[in-house]
C-alpha cells in the first residue's frame, strides 16, 4: 500500500511494471524501508511446570503455571537523503516470566542497526546490541551456591552483501557473568553466518 498525495491510498505492486522507468524521486520512495514497529504480548503454557524449590508432601516439585509478558519497539530515527532505504534504527525489548519455574525472571535488550553505514556499501548492515538477563530468586536459591544476579552480553555484527546471491555476517560477543557463575570469567564468542540465495 502506498500513499499518493493527501488523502489518497492506492493498492498497487511495490515494484513497477517491467520496462517502465521510474523518476528518481519515485524510485527513492519505492525503496523506502523505514521501520516503526511496536508490540506487546502475553504468553502462557498449557501444561504446568515443576517449581524450582517448592515440593509437595510427597517430595515432588509443586506444579506451577508458566507465563510471561513482553514489550518490543523498533523505530527508524534517521534516513539518508540520497537513499531513504538507508539509515539508523533503534530497538528495545523487555520480557518477564514466572520466577517459580524459569531461570530468568526478566530480561531486556537494546541496540541499533544502520543500513548503508559505509560509502558504496548501501546494502550492508551494521548492528550493535546489549542483552541482560536477570536470574530469579528461586533459581539462585536452588543453585545451592552464590550466583550473580545478571548475565550481560554485548554483540557487534556486520552483514556484508557480497553479491546478489551471497551475504556474510561475522559477529563478536562478550558475555559478562556467563551462567551467572561468579567463578567463571567473562567470555568472548565469535562466529560467521553465510546466506546463499538460489
Amino acid at each position: 500500500m502506498r500513499w499518493h498525495g493527501p488523502g489518497a491510498i492506492a493498492f498497487e505492486p511495490l515494484q513497477p511494471a517491467r520496462g517502465v522507468p521510474l523518476e528518481p524521486a519515485v524510485k527513492a520512495e519505492e525503496k523506502y524501508e523505514a521501520t516503526s514497529m511496536y508490540a506487546i504480548g502475553y504468553w502462557r503454557y498449557t501444561p504446568r511446570f515443576g517449581d524450582l524449590t517448592d515440593n509437595d508432601s510427597f517430595g515432588n516439585p509443586v506444579r506451577r503455571v508458566n507465563r510471561g509478558a513482553y514489550f518490543f519497539a523498533e523505530q527508524t530515527v534517521y534516513r539518508e537523503k540520497g537513499d531513504p532505504s538507508q539509515g539508523l534504527a533503534l530497538f528495545f525489548r523487555y520480557g518477564v516470566a514466572s520466577t517459580d519455574v524459569n531461570t530468568l525472571d526478566y530480561s531486556y535488550s537494546l541496540g541499533l542497526h544502520y543500513k548503508g553505514l559505509l560509502p558504496g556499501r548501501g546494502e550492508d548492515e551494521f548492528g550493535i546490541g546489549v542483552t541482560r538477563g536477570h536470574a530469579g530468586a528461586k533459581f539462585r536459591r536452588a543453585a545451592g551456591t552464590p550466583l550473580k544476579s545478571n548475565e550481560t552480553a554485548l554483540e557487534i555484527t556486520y552483514r556484508a552483501r557480497i553479491s546478489p546471491w551471497l551475504a556474510i555476517q561475522p559477529t563478536l560477543q562478550r558475555i559478562a557473568n556467563p551462567g551467572h557463575d561468579p567463578a567463571r570469567g567473562d567470555v568472548w564468542l565469535a562466529g560467521t553466518r553465510f546466506e546463499i540465495a538460489f
